[in-house]
């Protein structure tokens, strides 16, 4: 809403704007909508969420999927509901995944902290980051499909890996819980579509361009390098959420006056911190990881150091 105001505010004040300065414009309103849309999906402002026992915590995108993760943990006991079980006995007694959520609690002072419905939402808020990386590459991988064929054997071994790989890190994946895919049946094809999109890949560019092709085999680390790269979303968001609330919790023990005042010029910060960062770090995506599957620079060489010979 504080981008949406500044947006309006010069909008309505310049009149003739310059071209850098109506770019500004379009850009400070792409950040309110964008920030507006993701603040209702996490259920975030300034640091604070929404919290369990909210009403309004089932109608949060990111609460109603922290709670079908505790559900399908519920209902198949596996190990993550059994290493809370050991560490909050009061699990045991639950009788459905709001109950395990509930349980599974820890109080300091007045403030209950809800360990397991944290967790997975962290794990949520990692895991989007991932797929938005998955979806990206994706994209530019078929956007150069004609030029390079080889980009449609690490578009299967893209699917794969993203089926395939929690298995390596015991980890659980939304496919599993909101797309009722079971663990094992994801976990084999994903392995199975792994080798097949890398040995396609490698087919399909030795077709194309001969021997030369075999070096395709190289880019598979390339691939995972640039997917893993997506994960600096969460962790920007994450370093965001944490400034934030560490700014509200010091302003409530300055005082009134001082803290308010604290805490409008900590959140100012962490606002401005948060833009920047969101800023760069797209653009580090764009023109790094996604550039370097569908695109190819022309024009002339830059080449300042060249010797002319008189």
């Amino acid at each position: 809403m504080i981008f949406l105001i500044l947006a309006l505010f010069l909008k309505y004040k310049i009149k003739q704007p310059k071209p850098a300065v109506n770019r500004l414009i379009k850009l400070t309103y792409v950040l309110a909508a964008s920030s507006i849309i993701w603040g209702c999906l996490v259920g975030s402002f300034f640091g604070e969420g929404i919290n369990l026992k909210n009403p309004l915590s089932k109608y949060t995108p990111i609460n109603y999927l922290a709670l079908k993760a505790a559900n399908y943990h519920y209902l198949h006991q596996d190990s993550d509901f059994l290493e809370y079980a050991k560490q909050y006995p009061k699990v045991k007694k639950a009788k459905n995944g709001e109950e395990f959520l509930l349980a599974a609690m820890r109080k300091d002072g007045k403030v209950e902290n809800f360990e397991a419905f944290e967790a997975f939402k962290n794990n949520l808020l990692l895991e989007s980051s991932l797929f938005a990386g998955f979806l990206h590459i994706s994209l530019g991988l078929l956007r150069y499909l004609k030029k390079r064929w080889a980009s449609f054997g690490w578009f299967v071994f893209l699917i794969g890996g993203y089926l395939f790989f929690p298995s390596v890190i015991e980890a659980t994946s939304f496919v599993h819980y909101v797309l009722d895919i079971p663990k094992e049946w994801a976990f084999s094809v994903g392995k199975e579509l792994v080798y097949v999109g890398m040995g396609l890949a490698v087919l399909l560019a030795i077709i194309q361009k001969g021997l030369h092709g075999l070096s395709e085999v190289l880019n598979v680390v390339q691939i995972f390098a640039d997917i893993m790269s997506y994960s600096r979303i969460y962790a920007l968001g994450v370093a965001g959420t944490i400034m934030a609330s560490t700014f509200n919790s010091m302003g409530l023990s300055f005082g009134f006056s001082a803290g308010i005042l604290f805490i409008l010029v900590g959140q100012t910060l962490t606002l401005g911190m948060s833009a920047m960062g969101g800023i760069i770090h797209g653009l580090r995506l764009n023109f790094i990881e996604w550039y370097h599957h569908c695109f190819e620079g022309d024009g002339k060489l830059f080449n300042p150091l060249k010797l002319f010979k008189m």
